[in-house]
């Protein structure tokens, strides 16, 4: 029996060091955490760049529905009807109708028919609308505009709804998110679910006065005001993951056409 216990004793026993269980311990954490981190800042990147991607698209919309209003109203004039008729709207001495046009279409962006307090796309503060409002171009009635910091449109909703008549039937599209569905009576394709975003989207117009030739002797004195140039500037907002708020910004010109 003394002579087992002996054996035992004498015999080398085999075990890791705790050096290397430390340094198998960090082999497994740098494989385990290597591709965990690489798939965590994927993830982000990939947030960033839808975000980035779709605010530069609602950006570029809202310059394309102001090119919208401008080219409806200058058709509109040039055939002398719907919001452009000179039964609603006089003509001016000296203009033309690409003239009437522009001017009604500035006027469009200055204070008519808001809903959110005193509202001028010439402001500092510019002017918020969605394509719903701006959809009708040529109606007399000018196309709603918001403030950007009011109540009703300082983020803008995602809609998802359903359209007959389509292939897929299927439209999303973004509205100012305190405006209800309601309040699109004409609306012809029916809101299947409404969801609040954090982008925020607000137009700033500044006017660039360029020439005032060809002012005739029976025109009004500011028609030179007619026939500048405006640059706008759509600025869409949005909130990332770190709290930090980033703005993409959209600069086009519109000119006026004679």
């Amino acid at each position: 029996m003394n002579i087992f216990f002996k054996h035992l004793i004498e015999q080398k026993v085999k075990a890791f060091t705790l050096l290397e269980v430390l340094a198998s311990l960090s082999i497994v954490t740098l494989v385990i955490l290597g591709p965990l981190s690489s798939s965590v800042n994927s993830a982000s990147f990939a947030r960033q760049t839808k975000d980035v991607m779709t605010s530069t698209y609602l950006a570029e919309e809202a310059l394309e529905l102001l090119h919208y209003q401008y080219d409806s109203l200058y058709l509109a004039c040039a055939n002398d009807r719907d919001a452009c008729s000179s039964l609603f709207v006089p003509t001016l001495d000296g203009e033309t109708s690409g003239g009437k046009a522009w001017r009604l279409f500035k006027k469009r962006l200055q204070n008519s028919n808001l809903l959110d307090g005193t509202v001028s796309c010439f402001d500092v503060n510019g002017c918020s609308y969605d394509f719903l409002d701006m959809r009708n171009a040529t109606n007399i009635t000018d196309p709603k505009k918001y403030s950007p910091t009011g109540n009703y449109c300082p983020k803008l909703s995602l809609v998802r709804s359903a359209v007959i008549g389509t292939v897929d039937g299927i439209r999303n599209y973004y509205v100012c998110s305190g405006i209800t569905m309601a309040d699109y009576s004409s609306l012809v394709d029916t809101p299947l679910s409404i969801k609040k975003t954090a982008y925020s989207r607000k137009v700033f117009v500044e006017s660039k006065v360029t020439f005032d030739e060809g002012i005739t002797s029976t025109a009004p004195a500011n028609l030179e005001l007619y026939h500048d140039d405006l640059l706008i500037t759509a600025t869409v907002s949005f909130r990332r993951a770190n709290g930090v708020v980033r703005n993409i910004k959209v600069v086009d010109f519109l000119h006026a056409r004679s």
